[in-house]
């Protein structure tokens, strides 16, 4: 249901992308003896910028081809035909197809840029809970809570504390966040994590591994990117406070 919810939406913002442009060139025509082709242009680029803003690449795109079609077609001599004679409205329709994909472009940039920053918020906002934790006199709470955490950075299907050193073979979360298996690098972003075994992340005080966080993503392929891996580790060693001794799970 909540798919089929977000493909309408993307459908009507793609629909509104389109129409829209059309519509304002359309009512830019009705002024065309006293506008000049450059200041409508400009006015153009606003609905451009309003679907791009929308974070979906193709309604920014559509936006842009919708504002050059409708410069064309309303706006530039001869009026009503997609032919254009002078040079210079040429230039102007190929400028704003160039600077609507462009603002697309930078749109979508800023999204990315606005989650991640969301993102490390939330891995900064776990940790804070975590040290925030009462003490447990049993020394399991605090591990089951950084599982949970784990859980949701890397979005896999589980996440345990085991105590003592991982086997020899096991693909281990150094702490830079770079997956290794006996000190080979794995490229967790290309390939994923590992879905025909598990991946543990040691957690060592003075120098001695007392434990690991066994994760486990057999269902889908994961793909967490280097922060959220090293979010995961940063979180794993904050078990240390509370773990004294290793604490079989």
């Amino acid at each position: 249901m909540t798919g089929g919810w977000m493909r309408a939406g993307a459908g009507t913002v793609r629909s509104l992308a389109v129409l829209v442009p059309l519509v304002v060139a359309a009512l830019l025509g009705l002024l065309r003896g006293d506008l000049a082709s450059s200041a409508a242009a400009i006015v153009l680029v606003i609905p451009v910028v309003a679907a791009a803003a929308t974070g979906d690449r193709w309604a920014g795109v559509l936006a842009a081809l919708a504002g050059a079609v409708g410069f064309d077609y309303f706006l530039t001599a001869p009026y009503l035909s997609f032919s254009i004679n002078r040079s210079e409205d040429v230039q102007l329709a190929v400028a704003l197809l160039l600077v609507g994909l462009a603002v697309t472009e930078l749109s979508l940039w800023g999204h990315r840029q606005s989650a991640a920053a969301a993102r490390r918020q939330g891995y900064l906002d776990d940790l804070v809970r975590l040290l925030d934790l009462p003490a447990d006199p049993s020394g399991h709470a605090l591990p089951t809570a950084i599982c949970t955490a784990i859980t949701s950075v890397l979005r896999i299907d589980r996440a345990e504390w085991v105590g003592g050193p991982p086997p020899p073979d096991e693909v281990l979360v150094d702490p830079e966040g770079v997956l290794r298996r006996r000190g080979r690098v794995l490229p967790v972003q290309v390939e994923g994590l590992p879905t025909d075994g598990s991946v543990s992340i040691p957690v060592s005080r003075a120098g001695q591994v007392v434990g690991r966080f066994r994760l486990v993503a057999a269902s889908r392929a994961v793909r967490p990117s280097p922060d959220e891996l090293r979010a995961a580790v940063l979180l794993a060693n904050s078990v240390v406070r509370e773990v004294p001794e290793a604490h079989a799970s």
